[in-house]
């Protein structure tokens, strides 16, 4: 069974969700405000930490393709692809974004040569993976110099949502949810990978409520 990103398990079988596509297109302000000052945390932390100029850079599961999007508005000089499992989230985001790369794939077996992308990001699809840690090694091989994940923050993001009257009735965990990390957890979790694959270390560490944002470097061998 593979890895997810913007899809859910209905009995064995990857079955697209628009659950990230309703939250990105929400007209309510507050969620609208919080999406937004994550998006500006993730281009912050690639100009501080990344090596300029940026050539190529990848958004890994990159769903509906709104962050693909900020991406490459950002970074207009670099090849800028997005990488999506299910097909009808990658359709939704060549239909939105017609001037954007994107392309159907695996973030735990990318057909990209190793270091192939200076930047990679991996916004809130970790905690939908079956098997996080095969998607974090295969990233950390395609890139050159630094990746930026981010996760929610538990359990104060299921807590928002369920004071928010969103998901109530699973105590605020959304569909799909598979994977719950506190900040102590998420660093354990990055760090026994590296740990495991060498040649990089944790940056930086942080939030942008409700999610944990981390910049891990590879090293200079």
């Amino acid at each position: 069974m593979k890895n997810k990103t913007a899809g859910t398990y209905i009995d064995g079988a990857l079955e697209y969700s628009a659950g990230n596509l309703r939250k990105y297109s929400s007209s309510n302000p507050l969620k609208r405000k919080l999406i937004c000052l994550l998006q500006t945390k993730i281009i912050k932390k690639i100009n501080h930490y990344g090596v300029m100029p940026i050539r190529t850079m990848l958004d890994a599961g990159c769903g509906e393709g709104f962050l693909t999007s900020i991406l490459a508005q950002n970074y207009a000089e670099a090849e800028v692809i997005g990488v999506e499992y299910t097909l009808e989230a990658l359709e939704e985001a060549k239909k939105r974004y017609d001037g954007c790369e994107f392309r159907q794939g695996d973030i735990t077996n990318l057909s990209d040569v190793d270091n192939a992308f200076d930047v990679s990001v991996c916004s809130e699809v970790f905690e939908h993976l079956e098997k996080p840690e095969d998607a974090l090694e295969e990233l950390l091989r395609v890139t050159k110099h630094i990746l930026v994940v981010t996760v929610p923050y538990e359990p104060w993001f299921r807590l928002t949502n369920f004071l928010s009257f969103n998901h109530v009735r699973s105590f605020g965990n959304p569909e799909g949810h598979i994977n719950h990390w506190s900040m102590t957890s998420f660093n354990k979790f990055i760090e026994t990978t590296i740990e495991k694959v060498g040649g990089a270390s944790i940056e930086y560490m942080g939030i942008s409520f409700p999610w944990i944002v981390v910049v891990v470097r590879q090293l200079e061998i």
